[in-house]
C-alpha cells in the first residue's frame, strides 16, 4: 500500500461535478486534492511544481485546451499520468485521448466512482483499463506506425532526400 497519498489535480468545466469528485476523492486517505479548476490557467505551473501524480481531466476540455496545440502535452513533459473522463464511446475520441492527449486511461460517459477508482489504482501502478475492442484498436495503430517507420529507414537506406521521403509518404 502507499504511503504517502496520489496528489490529484482536477481539471472539469462543471464546478458542482469538479466539487463533488474532490470531495468523494479527498474522504480517501490515498488522495490529495492539489489542484482543481474549470480551464487550465495555472494547471502548468501546478505540474511543473511538481506538485501532481494524477490529472483527471474532463473529455470537452481535451480538444479545446492548451494541452492539445502543444507538441507534447504538460502531463507528459513533467511525467503526469492523466485519466480523462466522460468520454464518448467512440474509437476516434478514445484514440484521441491516447495519442493527443498522452492519457494513461480514460472513463466513458457513463463511468462511476468505483470505476474512476479502478482506474486510478491501475493507472498509478502503470497499467490501464481499457476494452478489448479499445486494446485491438491501440496495438493495430502501433503496429502500423511500426511498419511506417520500418518503411522510412528501407526508403532512407535507398539515399532519398528529405523532401522525397516527405513526398513519398
Amino acid at each position: 500500500m502507499q504511503s504517502e497519498p496520489i496528489r490529484v489535480a482536477i481539471l472539469h468545466r462543471d464546478g458542482l461535478y469538479r466539487d463533488s469528485l474532490g470531495y468523494c476523492l479527498a474522504q480517501i486517505q490515498a488522495f490529495s486534492i492539489v489542484y482543481s479548476a474549470s480551464g487550465t490557467d495555472g494547471l502548468v505551473d501546478a505540474l511543473a511544481a511538481g506538485k501532481a501524480d494524477l490529472l483527471i481531466q474532463e473529455f470537452g476540455l481535451c480538444q479545446r485546451s492548451e494541452t492539445c496545440c502543444c507538441e507534447a502535452p504538460p502531463t507528459a513533459r513533467f511525467r503526469i499520468k492523466t485519466i480523462v473522463i466522460g468520454v464518448p464511446d467512440k474509437e476516434e475520441d478514445i484514440l484521441a485521448c491516447i495519442e493527443q492527449e498522452g492519457a494513461a486511461g480514460y472513463l466513458p460517459m457513463n463511468a462511476s466512482l468505483d470505476d474512476l477508482l479502478r482506474s486510478i489504482n491501475a493507472v498509478m501502478k502503470g497499467e490501464t483499463l481499457c476494452s478489448p475492442r479499445i486494446a485491438g484498436l491501440a496495438f493495430d495503430r502501433v503496429s502500423r506506425l511500426a511498419r511506417q517507420v520500418d518503411r522510412v529507414h528501407t526508403i532512407n537506406d535507398n539515399k532519398l532526400t528529405r523532401r522525397e521521403t516527405e513526398i513519398y509518404f
